[in-house]
């Protein structure tokens, strides 16, 4: 539980987040959210074309031994930024988890879904959540270089 709340905030201080948990313009929107968690996966499984009016594009992909973190960037067209980051944690023998990184100016409950997301199963949850805030901390490297 404190692991999944250092992750959190450790997102909170790499993005500058709205403080009143309304979605602004380029917000992420509950349907962005949930194609980040589920819709993503669909696709690739049914062999679907991209979500019309988005595209897909790839930030950064991390590993650390066998384990492997990709982030994808999901742009609206024409937009510059990405309005959600899909990250994607991959280890041999074991399906794909798919996670949905809603913008900072998101409303709090998509945040609050994010955050329970982060709940794994499936192996020792320390090495997981410290997988994890590495390639988060990459993940804010990369990002801050297009900061500048």
């Amino acid at each position: 539980m404190r692991i999944q709340l250092w992750l959190v905030m450790m997102l909170w201080a790499s993005f500058s987040f709205a403080q009143d948990g309304e979605p602004a313009t380029g917000a992420t929107t509950e349907e962005e959210y949930n194609y980040c968690e589920t819709g993503y996966k669909l696709q690739l499984q049914m062999e679907l074309p991209m979500k019309k009016g988005y595209v897909l594009n790839n930030i950064t992909t991390v590993q650390e031994g066998d384990r492997t973190i990709e982030f994808k960037g999901l742009m609206r067209k024409g937009d510059k930024k990405p309005c959600a980051i899909l990250m994607v944690y991959s280890k041999p023998r074991m399906a794909p988890l798919y996670f949905g990184i809603p913008s900072s100016d998101a409303p709090s409950t998509l945040w609050t879904k994010y955050y329970t997301s982060l709940n794994s199963d499936t192996e020792n949850e320390k090495d997981v959540f410290r997988f994890f805030s590495y390639a988060l901390g990459k993940l804010t490297a990369v990002l801050a270089q297009y900061q500048q």
